[in-house]
């Protein structure tokens, strides 16, 4: 079988989509993958196709347009200022979808390239699904991202809030859509397609955000997907020798990561963490992520480490609790270690997995542009309190932390779908 996989948007989004593909690799399938251009060298590691695609959306978000709507909270700003972008490159997109679903016997999307996908299948004649690392989908449980509560209190309003979602969804990428049917060929759509009509495997935990009764049975929830040992050595995670001394040297550190959200003035973050963790007798990890610290990193006390990126799995760990940006694959990882939260989101799923693990008694939530040192020294002494709770919910976590549930999912579409038998390696 050949699949083609339409990923897009940062690590978090895409890493998980590089263990489906792996994992369908390994059973004897053929998958071609889209991914952003300054994370396809990295995904191609894994032996995957990887086809390059824009936007570089590093570029975007550490830009300085960027970082101030971050700063500032100015989310609205920051998606409009991405969409922008994304309809100058529409062309060369369309272009990278149509090279990578050549041939595909299946058209998997993500819930940002879910539109994309079912374009090409009805151009193509083949089956879509689609996928999700957060729930998406029409909910009574809880409210739409563009609220700014999490839950509205009555399912009828949460509801509602995901109806209200969706057509600002299509209202944005519309002209994109409208174009890529006409170099299809393909007859424009009077208005948006069903997404919650599409099969699904959604890649969470079920024990942080619990199944929405509207939900029709044909979308799966099959846990977070974890990265096996063999693909994380091709991609290159591993633990530095001097990250490894370091913790060896001292205390469980405070983990402090925000991964694709860029830290507007590395500098005074770096201050505002040095002190918080001086006060309180603490180390400081620091995982730089999609922010630039430059030469700072240079000027740190003992007590704090600096590094790129790290193998979530292998140090998480080794600290003690975690302040982060709730991006679903850090906020997973967190969890998976049993560690208490600091989660000040941002954007999208970020402040829902912030509600849903204040919720859960794992950890505390302080939104991204209300950091202060005094307010993140709170939040930090907060989440110290929440260890218990949250090692007991880590362990559940980690229980159903999977590497082939999803390509289990697949495989059965295909069986149900007439598509070549499977084959495994």
């Amino acid at each position: 079988m050949r699949v083609a996989i339409l990923a897009h948007g940062s690590r978090g989004d895409i890493q998980p989509m590089v263990a489906l593909g792996y994992e369908l690799r390994r059973r004897g399938h053929s998958v071609v993958m889209t991914v952003n251009e300054n994370l396809a060298e990295w995904a191609a590691r894994s032996g995957i196709d990887v086809v390059p695609m824009k936007p570089d959306l590093s570029a975007i978000m550490s830009s300085d347009a960027g970082r101030d709507n971050m700063a500032r909270g100015k989310v609205y700003a920051f998606l409009k200022a991405m969409t922008l972008e994304e309809r100058e490159a529409n062309r060369s997109i369309i272009d990278a979808c149509v090279t990578a679903a050549e041939g595909a016997d299946l058209v998997l999307s993500t819930i940002t390239t879910v539109y994309r996908g079912e374009c090409l299948a009805k151009a193509l004649g083949v089956p879509h699904r689609t996928s999700s690392l957060y729930p998406v989908l029409d909910a009574g449980n809880h409210a739409s991202f563009l609220s700014p509560v999490r839950d509205l209190r009555l399912r009828r309003l949460n509801w509602a809030s995901w109806r209200l979602l969706d057509l600002a969804f299509w209202y944005e990428n519309r002209p994109n859509i409208d174009e890529m049917c006409d170099v299809l060929g393909i007859e424009r759509y009077r208005r948006a397609p069903r997404v919650e009509l599409i099969p699904s495997v959604a890649m969470f935990s079920g024990d942080v955000a619990s199944r929405p009764a509207e939900w029709h049975e044909r979308h799966e929830i099959v846990g977070w997907q974890a990265l096996s040992a063999d693909l994380r050595a091709r991609l290159g995670d591993t633990v530095p020798e001097s990250l490894d001394a370091w913790l060896d040297a001292g205390s469980a550190p405070i983990f402090f990561g925000f991964g694709s959200t860029p830290v507007a003035d590395p500098r005074a973050m770096l201050s505002t963490i040095a002190e918080l963790t001086r006060e309180r007798g603490l180390r400081g990890l620091i995982c730089a992520g999609w922010s630039d610290f430059g030469a700072d990193g240079a000027e740190l006390p003992d007590h704090l480490h600096l590094v790129n990126n790290v193998d979530f799995d292998a140090v998480l760990p080794r600290c003690r609790a975690a302040v982060h940006h709730g991006g679903s694959g850090t906020t997973a990882s967190v969890l998976r270690a049993g560690l208490p939260s600091v989660i000040a989101g941002m954007l999208a799923d970020q402040a829902y997995w912030a509600w849903r693990v204040e919720q859960l008694g794992a950890g505390v939530r302080l939104p991204f542009h209300k950091i202060t040192a005094d307010r993140l020294g709170a939040a930090v002494d907060a989440a110290l309190a929440c260890a218990a709770q949250a090692k007991e919910l880590g362990s559940r976590v980690a229980a159903n932390t999977v590497q082939t549930d999803a390509a289990d999912v697949v495989e059965r579409w295909a069986a149900e779908l007439g598509i070549q038998p499977v084959v495994h390696s």
